[in-house]
């Protein structure tokens, strides 16, 4: 597979306002929609919806020779994959495992962070431990493979024990193997990185190696859907989907809904499958918002988009099992300075989505899919984006509390004090039935 840099991994990007742009990191320069004053048909007004959406999606990745073969491929579960997904989700499952730092060589406190997240990701450390009797020492699963020897570096505490237990920190040398065999990131390897974009590339790498055909509704399948809305009044479906399907995407993976509405023309809604979402938490030039609650509500409220002459609608269709939330704190000024939002927004240990994120139509209230419990928190440290340091908050299940895991320094804290920190990424695990 070529590579591609981190940048064209993520489709984050905003209209700049008058003063400011928003977008997902320094590294990506946000996308301007352009004028047009003609008349704009269908597949240019879904093409405008997608580069407006503020989420980091999954490459949609076309189907090659190697991974065609559904019979060499060991990581199709034996049962059906929302099984196997469901399975992953108890918490109950999770293992107790000694605690490790990590070193920090060379600007890789990004790299620490992440590696360190997902390890605490309850879900994540269940599905690891279910393909790791399946990849074997070979180059055809080389990043698979990678974080299966990073994980088997944290061993196993007695089976009764709940305590946390630490053992030295290591440096994770197969992540690291990886990174310097791809030739844009062995390029960059020691320079500083921004963890989200690392965080989508390292799962996109995953998904590559693991995923799977499966049936999709073709461009004519989807010819003459309808969905039928208020007043009974129908709009046409453009459902973009995963040709692709693997443990990454069903662990990550959600789908958002955006519903655009033209004067004298039929609605048009579109599915977009996302791994982020991005929250503005920028309302205006000055304004920022307290909480990732406003974020939502931001996120919802109706929208003109005078580009194209049309009202625009968002919310969440299906949520993921894990829903990653990056709060966009660094802006791109009109001369294309980065700043960074260094103030405060508040977020919950416990969190449900509430109608209309998720509409009631689409989920009951109280279903356990609206809920979700605070794993992780990834803090960028620094009062600038050309400059920093990342360290993470995780969860230890098994004793129920909280670490701070800053490269080799390791250090118990209680939750209240993980809920003042200045958040870049937060991590929420969906409950399970």
């Amino acid at each position: 597979m070529e590579a591609l840099s981190w940048a064209d991994r993520i489709a984050a990007s905003t209209k700049p306002t008058n003063t400011t742009s928003t977008t997902s990191s320094p590294l990506l320069v946000p996308k301007t929609v352009p004028p047009n004053d003609e008349k704009i048909e269908e597949k240019e007004i879904q093409q405008v919806i997608l580069s407006s959406l503020n989420i980091a999606s999954p490459t949609v990745a076309k189907a090659t020779a190697s991974s065609s073969n559904q019979n060499t491929n060991p990581f199709i579960p034996k049962q059906s994959l929302q099984v196997e997904i469901e399975k992953c989700m108890s918490i109950q499952q999770v293992s107790n495992f000694k605690v490790r730092g990590l070193h920090n060589t060379v600007n890789t406190c990004y790299m620490n962070a992440i590696l360190q997240t997902f390890v605490f990701l309850p879900p994540f450390w269940n599905i690891s431990q279910t393909i790791r009797q399946n990849v074997s020492q070979t180059s055809s699963f080389p990043w698979t493979h990678a974080w299966i020897q990073f994980i088997q570096q944290f061993s196993l505490t007695k089976p009764t024990s709940t305590a946390i237990e630490f053992s030295s920190p290591f440096v994770p040398q197969t992540i690291v193997a990886c990174i310097k065999q791809n030739p844009f990131m062995e390029q960059h390897f020691g320079s500083q990185q921004d963890v989200h974009e690392f965080m989508v590339f390292f799962l996109d790498q995953l998904h590559e190696e693991m995923k799977w055909k499966q049936p999709i509704a073709t461009e004519e399948d989807n010819k003459g859907w309808k969905e039928v809305g208020k007043n009974n009044r129908s709009s046409k479906i453009n459902e973009i989907k995963m040709e692709w399907v693997s443990y990454i995407s069903a662990l990550f993976e959600g789908k958002l809904r955006s519903w655009v509405k033209q004067k004298n023309k039929k609605a048009v809604l579109t599915l977009q499958p996302f791994y982020s979402l991005d929250l503005p938490i920028l309302r205006d030039s000055e304004d920022v918002i307290s909480h990732i609650k406003e974020a939502f509500v931001n996120m919802t409220q109706k929208e003109m988009m005078s580009d194209i002459g049309a009202k625009r609608e968002v919310s969440i269709e299906s949520p993921p099992k894990i829903l990653t939330l990056q709060l966009k704190r660094f802006l791109f000024t009109n001369d294309q300075q980065v700043i960074k939002l260094n103030q405060f927004i508040a977020y919950d240990a416990q969190m449900e989505l509430e109608d209309p994120l998720v509409p009631i139509s689409k989920i009951p209230y109280n279903d356990y899919k609206r809920k979700y419990t605070l794993f992780s928190v990834i803090v960028h440290h620094g009062k600038d984006a050309s400059s920093g340091h990342y360290s993470t908050f995780v969860r230890h299940v098994p004793s129920n509390q909280w670490m701070h895991i800053d490269d080799t320094r390791v250090t118990i804290v209680k939750e209240s004090d993980v809920l003042k920190q200045q958040a870049y990424l937060l991590f929420y695990v969906q409950k399970s039935k």
